[in-house]
């Protein structure tokens, strides 16, 4: 069938040919609505509404062209959305994943109490964490760091995009080398850093492939930049400043060993909507 078809029709088309091209089904099914939905200039959770609209299919043929040959939907599309936020997205940062979401939240719940809370994002990739602390914390002042001049430029056009601008200052640098260079210190310090141990990513679904390998290898074992945060992280907590890190769903027993020969307690492991192990939260022996 070639030609005007409805948008329900198009959603199984979609899917059925995404599946064919290897793509697992509930995602072939997600990236199929995403890609209408956008198509359509709606949200997602106005598609239903629209199952019966039209809509040629030659005005997706590129797209699902892509999607087939590995390109990944928030590339083509140019966009995703993280924690309610609207961000652009490109080559030159990492997709933001739902499943980081739930570190987000729980920084935005630590926070949300304090007077003016110092916060600084380290791998801040397209802004995603400091975006939605800025967003969800009125008073918070964020420093984001990537050590991607590329990245940080995408960060600071999301933050403008979303007029957050003045409550977050991008530096680039390594890691901590930025802020403690100034002599800063923080309540809270995020940070999603790279944590696919080297010689997994080639072995990553071919969509994670095209995503920088700068902000996925995480060295041999995967935990060579926890290695360093553990390091450096306490000189930058001011008394009772935590350190929230994202990881892999199979290493936060190996992260908190890391962190606890480097003098720090862990408080919590916090899991992501599949019940994975998905963050570690933890605070400084002194505080």
């Amino acid at each position: 069938v070639k030609g005007i078809m409805k948008i329900c029709q198009l959603e199984k088309k979609i899917t059925e040919e995404l599946c064919q091209a290897g793509i697992e089904a509930n995602e072939a099914a997600s990236m199929a609505r995403i890609l209408l939905a956008y198509k359509l200039s709606i949200g997602l959770s106005q598609l239903p509404l629209h199952r019966d609209d039209e809509l040629d299919d030659a005005a997706i043929a590129d797209e699902l062209a892509q999607l087939k040959a590995g390109e990944p939907l928030q590339y083509i599309i140019g966009e995703t959305e993280f924690m309610g936020l609207t961000l652009s997205c490109t080559p030159s940062a990492l997709i933001p994943r739902g499943d980081s979401e739930v570190v987000a939240e729980r920084a935005i719940q630590l926070m949300q109490d304090k007077q003016s809370p110092l916060i600084a994002d380290i791998c801040t990739g397209c802004g995603a964490y400091a975006l939605a602390l800025a967003a969800h914390l009125q008073d918070a002042k964020i420093w984001a760091v990537d050590i991607s001049a590329e990245a940080l430029a995408l960060a600071a056009h999301n933050a403008q995009q979303l007029q957050l601008e003045d409550r977050i200052t991008f530096l680039k640098g390594d890691l901590l080398a930025p802020l403690s260079e100034a002599g800063m210190t923080f309540d809270l310090i995020v940070s999603n850093p790279p944590y696919i141990p080297s010689m997994e990513l080639p072995t990553l679904p071919p969509q994670v492939r095209r995503e920088p390998a700068i902000a996925l290898d995480g060295g041999a074992d995967g935990l060579y930049f926890y290695r360093r945060l553990a390091a450096d992280s306490d000189k930058l907590l001011n008394v009772n400043g935590l350190l929230l890190m994202e990881h892999g769903y199979d290493q936060a027993t190996e992260i908190a060993d890391i962190m606890s020969e480097a003098g720090f307690r862990l408080l919590e492991v916090i899991k992501d909507y599949t019940g994975h192990q998905r963050g570690s939260l933890f605070c400084c022996h002194h505080s």
